[in-house]
């Protein structure tokens, strides 16, 4: 480290104003400070180096470095957390005494769960997934299901002919017949004439 350098506060301007044209051209004010110390001697702060700098428009060269790019992690699922259980929009519905359930045009038989053989007119939670798939839950435990049957009505038998099994034609071949469709009678039509004895006939 050189001596310190006694000069007046002129001289020590134009004597940094030099070193910085010249032998340290393109040092930042920070290196330049403690350039000017250990080998100049001459003790300035860096803040009155940076002022003589300025004032005849000389600036640090050095950049701040960019700040580092940072990107959150990604928040770990709580314990037990079921995405089935919270993305989903949830209906409550009372089980039907065919232990069915309705929703929409869609039902779902709940079959023995958890060691209960019916939930008939239980009142229960249905749970539609965003992938559109359904759910039946009850007391917080998802239940065991199945597409339901068609409803009685679809089953019963058309009013158009059909083949009855077990029954042939005598002397022909051993084939089932077809019943004709059946015609209903027709209904009488709704005015009837009255009867002679009628009260509307009887005169006031």
């Amino acid at each position: 480290m050189k001596e310190m350098v006694t000069l007046n506060r002129k001289e020590q301007r134009k004597r940094v104003l030099a070193l910085a044209q010249s032998t340290y051209t393109g040092c930042n004010t920070q290196h330049f400070t403690e350039l000017l110390t250990e080998r100049e001697g001459i003790a300035l702060s860096r803040s009155s180096v940076r002022r003589i700098l300025l004032q005849v428009g000389i600036r640090s060269p050095g950049k701040r470095r960019p700040p580092k790019h940072r990107r959150r992690r990604e928040r770990y699922p709580e314990e037990g957390f079921i995405p089935d259980e919270v993305f989903c929009f949830k209906y409550y519905r009372m089980v039907g005494a065919d232990n069915v359930v309705r929703f929409g045009r869609d039902r779902l038989q709940i079959l023995p769960t958890n060691g209960r053989l019916s939930y008939a007119r239980a009142r229960v939670e249905g749970r539609e997934r965003l992938d559109g798939s359904l759910a039946v839950c009850y007391q917080g435990h998802c239940l065991t299901t199945k597409p339901a049957p068609p409803e009685t009505p679809v089953l019963r038998v058309r009013n158009t002919a059909r083949v009855l099994p077990g029954m042939t034609n005598s002397g022909g071949p051993d084939v089932p017949v077809i019943a004709a469709k059946k015609t209903l009678p027709l209904k009488p039509s709704g005015y009837t004439k009255p009867t002679p004895d009628h009260p509307w006939r009887r005169p006031y």
